[in-house]
């Protein structure tokens, strides 16, 4: 019993260590926000519904705020001056995920 413990036992905690491990480097590397040379590039993105979204996109210089839906994407409008990549309402996961947790742990 106790060899078939350690037969099953190790790889599988030296498959976990290893994943924890490569975490932990792609996260000092920072290899989860690799940069894009594109031209077109999502600023800000918001549901509307469970099937509707509206983007804010730059293209070219020019930003432009669209809605996307599984059948179509529309223009709705042409921003004549660019908004601040600050004030734009994006949250990354990890924020959404310290803030659930800190509110679950009070």
């Amino acid at each position: 019993m106790t060899n078939y413990l350690i037969q099953i036992g190790l790889p599988l905690l030296g498959i976990v260590g290893l994943i924890v491990t490569l975490g932990i480097l792609g996260k000092r590397l920072n290899l989860s926000k690799v940069q894009s040379q594109s031209p077109i590039k999502v600023v800000a993105s918001s549901p509307l519904s469970s099937q509707v979204k509206l983007c804010l996109v730059e293209v070219g210089g020019q930003q432009l705020l669209l809605s996307v839906s599984a059948q179509q994407t529309t223009c709705l409008h042409t921003l004549q001056e660019r908004l601040p990549a600050n004030k734009v309402g994006t949250t990354e996961f990890s924020d959404y995920l310290t803030n659930l947790l800190n509110r679950n742990s009070a």
